[in-house]
């Protein structure tokens, strides 16, 4: 009986072992650079970016200049004074959910030459796209 109690503990040893191995390697592969999660993350943010994009596209407002399209957009509460996008009532026009990205000071700005620019949590500036090469007067 002696040995089999040895034997069980060893056993019972070797696989508490094998299985942190197994979780560690898990455990990198779900929070590694090349992740699934990562993936999805990224994937959710390009969407929501086209979202803006897309919502900032099809506003109905009038403009003969780019100086004109934003003032537009600040006189309906689509723009802050310093050109960041107020995500929100962009989106609730299209009737979508919104946040402001991965982080709440994640933001979009929309420069004066209509140029669609997101800001991530550390600072990081994505060009999402040039809104004056797809709009017409």
């Amino acid at each position: 009986m002696k040995e089999q109690k040895g034997i069980a503990l060893i056993t019972l040893a070797i696989a508490i072992i094998v299985v942190v191995v197994l979780a560690g390697v898990i455990m990198s592969y779900e929070v590694g650079e090349n992740s699934p999660i990562k993936h999805v993350e990224e994937a959710t943010l390009s969407g929501f970016h086209d979202n803006v994009k897309d919502a900032l596209l099809t506003l109905e407002v009038n403009y003969t200049s780019m100086s004109e399209y934003i003032n537009s957009l600040k006189n309906q509460g689509y723009l802050y004074d310093d050109n960041q996008v107020n995500v929100e009532n962009i989106l609730d026009t299209k009737d979508c959910e919104y946040g402001l990205g991965s982080n709440y000071r994640d933001s979009y700005y929309l420069t004066d030459q209509l140029i669609l620019k997101y800001y991530d949590k550390n600072g990081t500036n994505i060009e999402i796209a040039d809104l004056s090469a797809t709009m017409e007067p």
